[in-house]
């Protein structure tokens, strides 16, 4: 009977401990790309009028949180309804241009704001311990991890999918040595270098800047990391 109760009596603590994320953090990085080609697309096919842009620019946003499996859709939803309202009007004349954009920028700010929150909240609740990192295996992993990015060679138009790939193989391979306990930093950062890629890749940034773009949002991660570690 006493072995029952406790069972029973920690059976909400299991339950917490397999709650899913509100959304799939190691998905951010390729979804991110995507959804970046799909709004550049967007930008370069645009009409004069606001709905046609805002559908098109939607269903990349849409997309994105399928690929990421965010939980609660119904974020999404309030979101969409909120800029396709936002163009309608613009369109018929009912509001200017720039008070249709405010809206819209206003509706992305409460979405995402929304979504982040939820993922803190779950973070704060994921069970968690030990360091961040393995701080002696940190200077040999960063040695081989420069190494192999300057095995990567330099930044080309032509070549930015497959640079880009070998250097995500190289930085993967370093937050693996190092024995990275919250990818969630490693996620964020390979998200930002994946949207600039995108970014390049469709002629939006030159190629050129690239490779000071990726060192400036590198350097940022591994501040952030000793940050983190300190705390």
């Amino acid at each position: 009977m006493r072995k029952r109760l406790l069972v029973l009596l920690f059976l909400p603590l299991l339950g917490a401990a397999a709650e899913p994320p509100p959304y799939d953090m190691a998905a951010t990085p390729e979804a991110t790309a995507a959804r970046q080609h799909a709004l550049n697309r967007c930008r370069a096919t645009a009409t004069g009028a606001m709905r046609q842009q805002i559908d098109c620019s939607l269903a990349a946003h849409r997309a994105y949180a399928v690929k990421t499996r965010l939980r609660d859709m119904g974020l999404f939803r309030t979101y969409a309804d909120a800029l396709r309202k936002a163009a309608d009007e613009a369109d018929a004349g009912r509001i200017t241009p720039y008070e249709a954009q405010n809206r819209i920028v206003r509706a992305g700010v409460t979405f995402r704001t929304a979504v982040e929150n939820a993922y803190q909240d779950w973070r704060k609740r994921a069970p968690h311990g030990g360091p961040l990192y393995d701080r002696a295996a940190f200077p040999a992993a960063l040695k081989t991890r420069n190494e192999a990015v300057a095995r990567c060679g330099g930044w080309a138009a032509a070549t930015i999918p497959a640079h880009v790939a070998c250097i995500r193989k190289a930085e993967r391979a370093f937050v693996g040595a190092i024995k990275l306990a919250d990818m969630y930093w490693y996620h964020g950062y390979d998200s930002v270098l994946t949207f600039t890629a995108a970014d390049a890749g469709d002629g939006r940034m030159k190629p050129a800047n690239l490779g000071a773009r990726h060192q400036q949002i590198w350097t940022d991660f591994l501040h952030t990391l000793e940050y983190q570690f300190k705390r």
